[in-house]
């Protein structure tokens, strides 16, 4: 955390948040990449490229300070992160009947769930667990 935020993690929760609101850009975007990858390659580089290098600075501040494991990459854990978001959005749908319980879940809730557990994972991935949570 830089300054009591937790910037990766605020970064991944702004761009899902946003891509959960225009899931149908999350689809698109994924298409693009599937159908044109040179070109969003190019795109990527030019707009996404520079924050991932501010956001790794951030990451190696983290792994310096031992709250996040020495052994991660940087640059290839915040573009698994990208893919796994915009994948996870993009196809969430497909997914959201396969949660049975409770069953009076809405759509909606359901896609919060999904939301949700894929910020978790993309947290619980990043930092080293803190001596309490480590106790049984």
């Amino acid at each position: 955390m830089a300054g009591g935020i937790d910037f990766p993690c605020a970064h991944a929760g702004i761009f899902s948040c946003f891509l959960n609101t225009f899931q149908c850009s999350a689809r698109l975007l994924l298409r693009e990449m599937l159908d044109h990858p040179a070109e969003l390659r190019a795109l990527f580089e030019e707009h996404v490229l520079p924050w991932l290098d501010v956001l790794s600075t951030y990451i190696e501040r983290g792994q310096a300070r031992g709250e996040i494991p020495a052994d991660l990459d940087p640059h290839a854990y915040l573009l698994h992160t990208v893919h796994h978001i915009i994948s996870g959005i993009a196809l969430s749908q497909v997914f959201a009947n396969l949660y049975t319980t409770p069953t009076d879940q809405s759509e909606q809730a359901r896609a919060a769930r999904h939301i949700t557990e894929l910020l978790r994972i993309t947290r619980a991935s990043l930092f080293l667990p803190s001596p309490g949570d480590l106790t049984p």
